[in-house]
């Protein structure tokens, strides 16, 4: 038995049905008022009684709708005329805020549990590439097409690169925060997310040559005097030089030998 539910997120209308095994969403352009939840009403009791009879014509009732392709139906869609009466209560697609509105949600919400440094990354990357490329775009209408040729546009751009272009791990830092972005905003407005089979680029493996302990010491032996210390901590412990570089004395326990955050 199918329902008539809103969604929370625009106050409209949606069908919530199941059809050849399938839960089935279908959005409308209507808000949730009493005279428009009984149209949806009539036009869920007109859809369930033809499932009943086995004489759905799906594409003739959601003829631009993305359920078609789960139920294998792209081709019966081709060339369909929108009638009155479906236009007034569905929608091809579910409707989503731009790319540049959810984004700025997802930035605020989730900005909380990462230090101040990813916070700027992040912001630089949404105010450099991915903003400019998607910003004034439905974030539920982004293609995977339209992904894969932002990719493509980013990998020519001039960079740090070996190539004097941007490096591929800067490339997949983009990505995973567009990732992010649209695998969210397609749980929270139930559409399904553009981002598939799409594998983060390969990255060069760097051929790193350490110092040995011998030209460890020389380092330390001949390095001014104030920097003694800093090299020896660094050279012995692998920090990183965030954390080094903000490492206080009261973080240390010398009795225990111990560095501790």
């Amino acid at each position: 038995m199918g329902k008539v539910r809103q969604r929370k997120e625009t106050g409209k209308l949606y069908l919530d049905f199941f059809y050849q095994g399938l839960r089935l969403r279908e959005q409308t352009a209507l808000k949730d008022t009493p005279t428009n939840r009984k149209k949806v009403e009539q036009l869920l009791a007109k859809v369930e009684a033809k499932i009943l009879l086995d004489d759905l014509d799906y594409a003739e009732f959601f003829p631009r709708s993305k359920n078609l392709q789960k139920l294998g139906l792209n081709n019966a869609a081709k060339n369909q005329t929108l009638q009155p009466a479906q236009i007034e209560n569905t929608q091809p697609a579910v409707e989503t805020p731009l790319f540049n509105d959810f984004s700025d949600q997802w930035f605020d919400e989730s900005k909380i549990q990462w230090r101040a440094s990813h916070v700027r990354n992040v912001s630089s990357i949404f105010e450099s590439s991915l903003k400019p490329a998607f910003g004034k775009k439905p974030i539920g209408d982004i293609t995977k097409a339209d992904i894969m040729a932002f990719r493509a546009k980013l990998a020519k751009r001039r960079g740090r690169g070996a190539t004097g272009l941007v490096s591929p791990k800067t490339i997949n830092s983009h990505m995973s925060i567009l990732r992010m972005v649209l695998d969210e905003a397609a749980e929270r407005f139930d559409f399904e997310t553009p981002y598939k089979n799409i594998k983060p680029l390969k990255l060069q493996k760097t051929h790193i040559e350490p110092f040995s302990l011998h030209e460890v010491q020389r380092i330390i032996d001949n390095v001014r005097p104030d920097y003694c210390n800093y090299y020896t901590v660094r050279f012995f412990t692998g920090m990183r030089t965030g954390e080094v570089d903000g490492l206080k004395w009261k973080n240390i326990d010398f009795a225990k030998q111990e560095i501790l955050h």
